[in-house]
């Protein structure tokens, strides 16, 4: 009988810090340069290949995970008329073994011409291994320099 309940009490511990994560606001605007390679289909319809690197990651709140990374997205967004939609990845990386993964979803275009979607956490590297979270986007490239401004809103959970 005593030794169940030292199991029951040691797998109820294991279960019970398995589940505690620690909530961050992911919110901040990121900075950088985008590339774009548009591939024309017809008049008002084309696939735009999509590279951005970030230099820099501020963040809303200073216990911000993100803030400070730097990092590249890669993916592709189909403009069929006023309508927009794309996907792809970014790996933003820290200054030591923290690199977190993350895709993104553009879902359209909002009346300032921004690109906007959703955003998710797929885990990562060292303290992005296990976690999760997301939100939405909102992105504004100038089309004369690349200059990038992703401005980020969102939740992240680390274990």
């Amino acid at each position: 009988m005593r030794k169940a309940c030292q199991w029951g009490l040691l797998v109820a511990l294991a279960a019970g810090s398995a589940a505690i994560a620690e909530s961050f606001d992911a919110g901040g605007v990121a900075s950088g340069t985008t590339e774009v390679t548009p591939m024309p289909l017809e008049e008002g319809r084309m696939v735009m290949a999509l590279t951005t690197t970030y230099d820099s990651m501020m963040g809303n709140d200073d216990s911000n995970p993100l803030a400070g990374m730097r990092g590249e997205c890669t993916g592709s967004a189909l403009q069929d008329g006023e309508a927009l939609e794309g996907s792809g990845f970014c790996v933003f990386k820290g200054d030591g073994a923290d690199a977190a993964l993350v895709r993104w979803t553009a879902t359209g275009r909002d009346s300032a011409g921004a690109m906007t979607g959703d955003w998710e956490l797929r885990g990562g590297t060292g303290r992005f291994e296990d976690g999760s979270g997301g939100g939405t986007f909102s992105s504004v490239v100038d089309p004369e320099t690349g200059a990038a401004e992703n401005t980020i809103a969102g939740n992240i959970d680390l274990p």
